[in-house]
């Protein structure tokens, strides 16, 4: 255990370079060689086959839950789970996001608000069809498969639900279990960004997502609300239309003789903190029935 922890010591505390290469693989070594010490000393000791079988479950490894001590504004670390919870909400979460006026001087035109016809229990079929039985529910623990069995018994309760749903601009289903995942190899794990939160939501509400997200894509087609330059999240669109555009324009540009330039975001957090007033408004201005933006 001292010679493991001599060996990280260097590791986080020099550049990279010969130094710290030669730290890592003696660390990879020394704990190889501690974890087949271990596993002798078990076997050794071991009294009845309970024992053996036991270890055979530690050969197959398992991921490890916790979240390890989180450096917080003062750089000070923290392992109280309150405290870390805290650290990510902050992270992921503005607290005082900037205002952003919902009506712009260069908005397009409001378009017409489109028809939207209740939602039928067919609709609801199909979206089940491609709901995996495996996928995690949220607080309730009600999954898919249940759905499937209640929707097959009785197709008018969820379609009765969702309809209700629609109407009314609101949902039962607000809550949703967060579970904080590492992103691998990352070298300090006392930082918030190397984690990113994954909700589970309920899979009801899920459902009712993509019931209503399908018919969102077949108006935007329908309607060419999109520019062609749009790729992402459209149907029958992936990245190779994207490298495929970039490439011809590239290409069409040292054809003419012409010098070009490329400017690629990053931006960090995009999704966490969109503004989902703003959202709602150009969805509104697309034409959008007032219920469905709430």
């Amino acid at each position: 255990m001292d010679e493991c922890t001599r060996l990280h010591t260097i590791i986080r505390s020099t550049l990279p370079g010969p130094q710290h290469k030669a730290a890592s693989k003696a660390l990879k070594l020394s704990i190889t060689q501690a974890k087949h010490k271990w596993a002798h000393d078990q076997l050794h000791q071991a009294v009845d086959a309970q024992d053996i079988w036991t270890l055979t479950r530690v050969c197959k490894g398992r991921q490890a839950n916790t979240v390890p001590p989180l450096c917080d504004n003062n750089s000070t670390l923290v392992d109280n789970p309150i405290h870390k919870a805290q650290i990510f909400q902050n992270w992921y979460f503005l607290e005082n996001p900037q205002w952003v006026n919902l009506i712009q001087d260069d908005d397009p035109p409001s378009l017409p608000t489109q028809a939207w016809d209740p939602i039928t229990p067919e609709e609801i079929s199909t979206a089940l069809k491609t709901a995996s039985d495996f996928s995690m529910p949220g607080p309730s623990r009600i999954g898919y498969r249940i759905l499937k069995w209640a929707h097959a018994t009785s197709p008018h309760l969820l379609t009765l639900i969702f309809n209700h749903s629609i109407d009314t601009g609101s949902h039962l289903w607000k809550h949703a279990t967060v579970v904080i995942l590492n992103k691998p190899n990352k070298p300090d794990y006392s930082l918030a960004k190397v984690y990113r939160p994954i909700s589970l939501l309920e899979c009801t509400t899920k459902l009712l997502e993509k019931i209503v997200a399908k018919r969102v894509n077949a108006n935007i087609i329908s309607a060419n609300l999109l520019p062609m330059s749009q790729f992402g999240s459209r149907p029958q669109y992936n990245a190779l239309d994207a490298i495929t555009t970039l490439t011809h324009k590239i290409q069409a540009t040292r054809q003419t003789g012409n010098v070009g330039a490329l400017l690629l975001f990053d931006i960090s957090g995009f999704f966490d903190n969109v503004n989902p007033d703003q959202a709602t408004q150009v969805f509104r201005q697309k034409g959008t029935p007032e219920n469905i933006c709430h």
